[in-house]
């Protein structure tokens, strides 16, 4: 598999699990793309990636999908 113009794109959800952790490693920096699930997708304390939040300006209030505002998460998966 040649990797050339293929971009991979990895969110938060991406990151729940040391063995994801570990696939998300071996992405070449050139071909890795960030994507946002904002609001929908925030990582929990149970994901493997939370240890490596250590800001705490990375932690945002969260609300219920029925509260919804621009400056908040909304708790939870709530796609339609």
């Amino acid at each position: 598999l040649t990797l050339e113009g293929i971009y991979i794109g990895i969110n938060g959800c991406s990151l729940k699990t040391e063995d994801n952790l570990n696939v998300v490693r071996e992405i070449p920096i050139n071909r890795l793309m960030i994507e946002t699930d904002c609001p929908w997708c925030s990582i929990k304390k149970s994901h493997a990636s939370s240890k490596y939040l250590k800001n705490s300006k990375t932690q945002f209030e969260q609300v219920t999908n029925k509260k919804h505002s621009m400056d908040k998460m909304v708790k939870g998966r709530s796609e339609p």
